[in-house]
Formats: C-alpha cells, structure tokens, sequence
C-alpha cells in the first residue's frame, strides 16, 4: 500500500503539468484564422487598342501576276491562244511548256534531225491565167528537218502535184501539169519539247508551174514562193511521229502568170535521227540512243 502512494504521489506533478498544456493544444487545433486576399491586378493600359503587325499584309491572290513555267496557270491579261504567240528559247522557258505533256526519258532533240514523207490534197485558190481553170489534185512531199532548240527547228521540203491546167480557149492543146513546190521553213514549237507538239513554220520557196497560155503555147514559170503553215506533231516511240499539216503556198505572179494560192493539207510519218544521250552511270555508260 505504501508503493502505491509513492507511485501515485509521484504521478500527480506530471498530470499537474499536462493539464497546464491541455488548453494551448485545444486552441491550436480552433477554427482557421482569415485566408490571404492577393491585392487586385492593376488595370492593363492600352489593352483595347490595336498592336500594329510589324509583317507586310499578303495581297490577294488576283494581285499577283501570273507565275511562269512549264503548266502556266491562273488569270492572265491575254487570251491563252494569244499566248501561244509568244516567241520562247530553253534559255528563257526551259524544256516544255503549255499543256503538251513534257516528254519523259527522251526528247526530240535527242534525235534533232528528221526524214518526213507526207501525203495529202493540194487546193488551188487561184488561177494561173483568167481562161485557165484551177484544179485541185493530190500531193506528195518528201521533206528534211532539224531542230536546233526545244522551241526552234528548220525544214526543207519538196511538194510534187500534177493538177489539169486547163485553157478553155485551148482544150486541145496537150499539157504538161507538173506542179512543184519547194521551200526551207523556219519552224516555231510554242510548247517546246511535248508530246503533242504544235508548230508554225514560215519560209521562203520557189513553186515551178506549167500551163498553155491562150495562144497554144506552153508556158513554165518559176514564181518565188511564201509558205504559211500551221501543222502538229505527236511523239509515237523514240525515232518515230506522226504529223498532220495546212499550209498555204504563196506564188507571187510574174509575167503572165497570176499570184496562186496553193493550200496544201498533208499527214504522214516522221523519222528522227541523231547522236546518243550523255553517259552519267559511271558504272554502267549509255550506249544506246534515247
């Protein structure tokens, strides 16, 4: 009995002391004390108003001119047949240009030089002489060409036709029809080197005709020739097109003979020849032609 009044004795200064602390620990753990309030953002001045951009506004598209190239597209101030009056190098329009269809793995300058044999109509808009009737009769032409530029080619031609010439004061009188038309033609691709190949051509020619005049006497004359043509190609396989083509054959009249007119309108074949393409495989060189 008496060690548990020591032990007793001596546990009451320790609950004395706990008690002390009891009220401190309860008011720690009261209500939570007011929150703090971040002072209010400052008004933004000049928020409402319009930051100029330092980049150049884009114009719209109608602003721009017309872009260049091989597929020329978009508005432009010119009709697009216009257009293709234009005259062009491959130093100022590359290769190809225009809707042709650009050829791929070859070209026709691969192949600059041609052998051509056409066939077709010749139609004479003209007399030779007042009682001498026009004729219209089929035509043969053998021609050689070259192309120099993916725009440019030349082209020497031979046209044979045999019309009947006839003098109506004369029908009798026997004749010698033979009509022959020679020229050297500059031609003009617009599209360059394409597939379907549009050309103009315009050349100087000499156009040998002969007839009987209304004295019964055979005349043969050789009148300095203007060719006018229009004609396409289109590339069939390497070496070979084909080609179809109107031209009018301007005979400039002398002595008795009138100024002709001779509309020629021929298809036929082209053969193309010339040197081999450049060997860029080191390890395999090209030796064949494109």
């Amino acid at each position: 009995m008496d060690g548990a009044r020591r032990a007793s004795s001596r546990l009451l200064p320790l609950v004395a002391v706990l008690g002390a602390f009891a009220p401190t620990a309860a008011s720690a753990q009261g209500p939570p004390g007011p929150q703090f309030t971040p002072p209010p953002e400052a008004p933004c001045v000049g928020c409402d108003s319009t930051v100029p951009s330092l980049l150049p506004t884009p114009a719209p598209p109608e602003a721009y001119p017309t872009p260049g190239g091989p597929w020329e597209t978009g508005p432009t101030q010119r009709h697009w047949l216009l257009r293709q009056l234009d005259l062009r190098d491959s130093s100022t329009h590359g290769r190809a240009m225009g809707p042709g269809e650009p050829l791929r793995g070859t070209s026709w300058l691969n192949r600059p030089v041609s052998i051509s044999l056409d066939g077709g109509a010749l139609v004479m808009g003209s007399r030779v002489a007042p009682n001498v009737r026009a004729n219209n009769d089929l035509v043969g032409a053998l021609g050689v060409g070259w192309d120099f530029d993916h725009y440019w080619g030349t082209q020497a031609r031979v046209a044979w036709s045999t019309p009947t010439l006839l003098n109506t004061l004369q029908a009798d009188q026997p004749t010698d029809d033979n009509l022959f038309i020679t020229d050297l033609s500059l031609l003009y691709y617009p599209w360059g080197d394409s597939r379907l190949r549009p050309y103009y051509r315009v050349g100087v020619g000499l156009t040998d005709v002969e007839y009987v005049n209304d004295n019964g006497v055979g005349v043969h004359d050789v009148l300095f020739t203007l060719p006018i043509g229009l004609g396409v190609k289109t590339h069939l396989r390497r070496g070979l097109a084909w080609r179809l083509e109107i031209a009018d054959n301007i005979a400039l009249g002398q002595n008795e003979t009138s100024t002709l007119n001779n509309f020629t309108l021929t298809t036929g074949f082209e053969w193309r020849f010339g040197g081999k393409p450049p060997g860029y495989w080191a390890w395999a060189p090209r030796g064949g032609g494109w």
